[in-house]
């Protein structure tokens, strides 16, 4: 079952929910999470001071605008919101294979006009 979640960044909200896969779930049970984020393109990224353990599932590169992905090698949280400099298009890539963990909706414009870095709020609804 997914979870219903808020993301506030630098006082913007986002909403969507946290998928039922293991990382879903484990970040699910590690809410809420603050965390800085820097700016890649149109990804926002940053580290989670959580051990996630040994994370199993299909990483992938090619994203949607929106989604919610994690690293488990360097436990990077990761939000889509448009091209990144390793899109070939429009289509948001990551830079190396992530996991999905949930897709957010909000006001993508307002979020590309922050700044380099941000402060990241993730809470459960």
């Amino acid at each position: 079952m997914s979870t219903p979640v808020r993301l506030i960044v630098q006082g913007l909200e986002l909403t969507g929910h946290l998928d039922d896969s293991q990382a879903g779930r484990t970040l699910a049970e590690s809410l809420p999470l603050a965390w800085s984020a820097e700016r890649w393109g149109h990804e926002y990224y940053g580290p989670l001071d959580l051990s996630m353990g040994h994370i199993q599932g299909q990483g992938k590169q090619d994203m949607e605008v929106g989604e919610l992905a994690f690293h488990a090698q360097t436990c990077l949280l990761c939000l889509f919101f448009g091209p990144t400099p390793m899109s070939q298009g429009e289509v948001p890539r990551a830079a190396f294979p992530v996991l999905s963990v949930g897709m957010l909706d909000g006001d993508w414009e307002g979020l590309a006009a922050l700044g380099g870095t941000v402060r990241c709020r993730l809470e459960a609804m």
